[in-house]
């Protein structure tokens, strides 16, 4: 069974590209895979913190999009 790292290549790959977690890979796979998003969406995130997810949705809505992010934290 391969260990856990904590520090792994997305890990390593994220803090390069200035993302605040690795997950926002994920929902750039997600947006890609399903065609989800497109230039001029509008978009709400609940549960946004740490915002990794807020990065790739903002550039995926374009700059006629608007994303809101909404967290307790």
């Amino acid at each position: 069974m391969p260990t856990y790292e904590p520090h792994d290549k997305f890990y390593r790959k994220a803090r390069a590209l200035g993302l605040r977690s690795r997950a926002a890979f994920k929902i750039e796979e997600i947006i890609a895979r399903n065609r989800l998003l497109g230039s001029g969406a509008r978009i709400v995130d609940l549960g946004c913190a740490p915002g990794g997810w807020l990065a790739i949705l903002v550039a995926a809505a374009g700059a006629s999009g608007r994303v809101v992010g909404v967290d307790l934290a």
